[in-house]
């Protein structure tokens, strides 16, 4: 004759809840990798964001760069002020002249950031050189 043993019988009392313990366990576990991973991913887009800003700023500088040195080219005057451009704003203003030299301040505007520059520039008859420049502080 078999004896039948029912699944009860074969665990002890201090089993009980185990698997729910465990559960938990793992559930926490798993979130807290959840979370760091998402705060990594948080902090990369953040950086991507800065640099593609930084990106925008180097962009518009040297479009406003270029923008007077073509108009040093011409022999025409800078043409001042504020004025949109890809998706920003720029300036260009001279701001000492001394002989054939001329210092230039260059501003961008995109989104709250700022980035100025000042450009030296000769004007050659071979057309317009630039000698120095220097990033100032926004």
């Amino acid at each position: 004759m078999v004896n039948w043993v029912r699944p009860e019988q074969l665990r002890g009392r201090g089993e009980k809840g185990h698997s729910l313990l465990l559960a938990m366990v793992v559930l926490v576990l798993v979130t807290t990798a959840a979370l760091l991973v998402s705060s990594a991913l948080m902090l990369r887009m953040r950086e991507v964001q800065e640099e593609m800003i930084a990106v925008r700023l180097t962009a518009l500088v040297d479009a406003a760069m270029a923008e007077t040195l073509a108009q040093f080219s011409r022999g025409g005057r800078l043409r001042g002020g504020e004025r949109p451009f890809g998706g920003g704003r720029i300036s260009s203003e001279v701001i000492a002249t001394q002989g054939r030299s001329r210092t230039v301040r260059i501003e961008a505007h995109y989104g709250a950031k700022v980035r100025r520059l000042e450009v030296e520039v000769l004007l050659t008859p071979q057309g317009p050189t630039i000698l120095s420049w220097r990033r100032l502080a926004a």
